[in-house]
């Protein structure tokens, strides 16, 4: 992967999180969508994430459009409230697109930030997918045997 930097300049300079890009999309999606089976936790998530980005945006920390965060928190909370009801559901598909959209933006957030922000950070937000994961495959291997 060759991501590319403000200035248009494709960098060829891999930092920690462009290294493993892929896996952590595969992962995070893997993770969105075992969580995806209680109600309202993948949402809320979600929600959690959105709101430590608009936390970092507004204290400067990092240097992002945040516009699109205040839209994105508004229907995440629509979603969150339908789903607390049992009227509307994410899915395979609401967790798949919300894990690509939330993955990229953390990305390139630590793409953009690189001085800011550490992208241990951006590892440390995406965890609980991760977690969801590992205890998936330490419970296959501890059942099988």
């Amino acid at each position: 992967f060759f991501f590319q930097a403000e200035d248009g300049i494709r960098d060829r300079d891999v930092t920690g999180v462009q290294t493993c890009a892929l896996p952590i999309f595969l992962v995070l999606i893997n993770g969105s969508n075992f969580i995806d089976g209680v109600n309202t936790l993948l949402c809320g998530y979600f929600i959690l994430i959105n709101l430590i980005i608009i936390y970092l945006i507004n204290e400067r920390v990092i240097n992002y459009f945040s516009l699109n965060f205040y839209y994105l928190i508004l229907v995440l909370f629509i979603i969150y409230l339908f789903n607390f009801f049992s009227k509307l559901y994410l899915g395979d598909s609401g967790a798949f697109i919300l894990s690509f959209i939330f993955g990229y933006i953390l990305i390139n957030i630590s793409n953009n930030n690189l001085f800011t922000i550490s992208p241990l950070f951006i590892i440390l937000l995406l965890w609980y997918p991760a977690f969801e994961n590992l205890f998936s495959i330490i419970i296959v291997l501890f059942w099988q045997s």
